[in-house]
C-alpha cells in the first residue's frame, strides 16, 4: 500500500497520510466503519455458533441471549400488557 499512498514509497510518509485521514477526514472514517460493519455481518453465523456453543456449555447469559434472538424469551424490562376481564350480567355461583 505504501506505493499507492506515497509517491516515494516511503513507509513513514504513507503512515502519516493514513493518520491524517483518520483524524481529519470523516468520509475516510465512514468508509472504514462501513467495512468493519460488513466484516462483522459476514461473521454473524460464526458468532451465533459461538453463542450456541456457550449456551450448551451452561452459560446462562449466552442461553438467554440465544433465546431472545429466537423470540423464545422476553427480557424482564419489557412492559407487561394489562388485561382487564369484565364480566357483566353473569350470576355468581352460590
Amino acid at each position: 500500500m505504501k506505493e499507492h499512498l506515497s509517491p516515494t514509497a516511503n513507509e513513514a510518509s504513507a503512515v502519516a497520510k493514513l493518520r491524517k485521514w483518520m483524524y481529519y477526514d470523516s468520509t475516510f472514517r465512514d468508509l472504514i466503519y462501513e467495512q468493519a460493519v460488513l466484516r462483522l455481518d459476514l461473521n454473524s453465523p460464526d458468532i451465533l455458533d459461538g453463542v450456541r456453543r456457550s449456551a450448551r456449555r451452561g452459560r446462562v447469559d449466552a442461553a438467554r441471549f440465544a433465546l431472545e434472538l429466537t423470540g423464545r424469551h422476553v427480557k424482564e424490562e419489557s412492559q407487561v400488557t394489562q388485561v382487564n376481564v369484565v364480566l357483566n350480567n353473569i350470576p355468581r355461583p352460590e
